[in-house]
């Protein structure tokens, strides 16, 4: 049997479920949704874990829910095998949704960056403010479909092949669909005091595509007050879907609100950025634990201008440092208390534990001890204190960044290369006024994490 994930849908495909995506939902009892994921069982497009995990969803408008993102986020030979069981089941269904004529797409690459050097000062540096709570309004892909391509380099190295599957040193990302790519995008806010972000659609369209390239269900969430916010990100944090995925990818493009680590939602009030981590860290998402979180957050985080430093090289010459050698003897360990360098003794309680080292968790065994923050990177389109720009015209200078650097490398660099690339480049844009911008990174991963188009 051919691999049923060998490419991801094509437009006209796409286009066909996001415009019927009413029909479909209203269309599938829960008879024909069972027998549908029974079918795609004996296929091979789904594993018994997860045919037994759908029949334990309660309500018939969560499974067509759940179908929804599987066909969105999944192939060509995926939808085609949906297509076919319509065509017994489901008559009408399968007219609206057959492809009969592929026709030929172009593709268009991200605009690259360094066109854009000569920026206006347009940065989203605001005043916190507070207002009542607007209805949200939830985004789909359906209202957007991509109109052109990401191009996405496939993997061709095999040294780089080889190190995917050295299990000790690399996250698995052998699923079929990699995870959830969630975004929360804010553009119009109903807080007067925050104006709109111009030019963050487009941001939203090369994010989402890049994302749905990389295998990953991608979940737009627009202009969202702070509950709606809360709601979307408790309910992921116990969605059961992820325990067949291998990773999560959450962003947020916003105003900053105004306090320290703190981002505005559509209405004005403030989410930390702590209160959105705890939802997914593995003590609260048993579904994701020891699995990898990237999260990103396209917003300012304080009102400096980074005014930029000259070096200079007569003052500042490139040296070489000889490696600092360590006796094993400087740092010793003991039960009754803790010697450190110097020789100063910090007394231990009789309940703490000398901590045994691993080299990793071993994932063979019925259960393993893991940090509750670990397994996260995380990306900060500006330091702390700074503001973060946008250019009306084109979006974000970091999401567009992210966007091309990630399109063209994560066939062979890890999302920590990658954020590490993104911060290289956008090092070389600046304002007229020759202000500049560095993302930030926050890694606590155990192992590294690597997209992998094409794997």
């Amino acid at each position: 049997m051919a691999n049923p994930h060998a490419s991801l849908l094509r437009n006209e495909e796409y286009q066909h479920l996001t415009q019927n995506q009413a029909y479909i939902r209203e269309n599938m009892d829960a008879d024909f949704m069972m027998r549908l994921v029974d079918n795609f069982y004996q296929n091979g497009y789904v594993t018994f874990n997860t045919r037994q995990d759908f029949g334990e969803i309660r309500y018939t408008t969560e499974q067509a829910a759940c179908i929804l993102d599987w066909l969105l986020g999944g192939t060509s030979h995926f939808y085609d095998a949906f297509c076919d069981f319509c065509k017994e089941e489901h008559p009408e269904m399968y007219d609206l949704l057959y492809v009969s004529d592929y026709s030929a797409t172009g593709s268009e690459t991200i605009v690259s960056v360094e066109e854009e050097n000569n920026v206006g000062e347009d940065s989203s540096v605001l005043q916190p403010s507070r207002c009542s709570s607007p209805p949200a309004c939830l985004m789909n892909l359906d209202k957007t479909p991509p109109q052109t391509e990401i191009n996405i380099i496939p993997v061709i190295s095999s040294s780089i092949l080889s190190k995917v599957h050295k299990v000790k040193s690399v996250y698995s990302s052998s699923f079929p669909v990699r995870g959830i790519a969630l975004l929360f995008f804010n553009i119009e806010f109903t807080d007067l005091n925050y104006p709109p972000r111009h030019g963050v659609e487009h941001d939203l369209d090369n994010l989402s595509r890049l994302f749905h390239k990389l295998n990953y269900n991608v979940t737009v969430i627009k202009n969202a007050p702070r509950d709606d916010v809360r709601r979307e990100l408790e309910f992921q944090s116990r969605n059961v879907m992820h325990r067949n995925f291998s990773s999560l990818v959450l962003g947020f493009s916003t105003h900053w609100a105004g306090t320290n680590r703190a981002v505005a939602c559509a209405d004005g009030k403030s989410m930390y950025l702590h209160d959105i981590y705890r939802h997914f860290d593995n003590k609260n998402c048993p579904f994701l634990a020891g699995k990898p979180k990237f999260m990103f957050f396209d917003a300012s985080f304080g009102c400096a201008k980074d005014r930029a430093v000259r070096i200079d090289r007569a003052l500042n010459p490139p040296k070489v440092f000889e490696p600092v050698k360590k006796k094993t003897s400087d740092i010793t360990f003991s039960l009754s208390n803790i010697q450190i360098n110097s020789g100063r003794k910090v007394e231990a309680s009789p309940n703490d534990m000398i901590p045994v080292l691993y080299s990793s968790p071993d994932v063979s065994q019925p259960s393993y001890i893991i940090a509750e923050k670990s397994d996260f990177i995380i990306a900060c389109s500006t330091f702390e204190g700074y503001v973060s720009w946008r250019r009306n015209s084109h979006g974000c200078w970091f999401s567009r960044v992210m966007a091309e650097v990630f399109q063209k490398h994560a066939c062979d660099c890890n999302v920590v290369e990658l954020l590490k690339r993104v911060r290289r480049k956008l090092s070389c844009i600046e304002t007229n006024t020759g202000c500049k911008q560095v993302n930030m990174t926050i890694d606590t991963t155990l192992k590294e994490f690597y997209f992998f188009p094409g794997v």
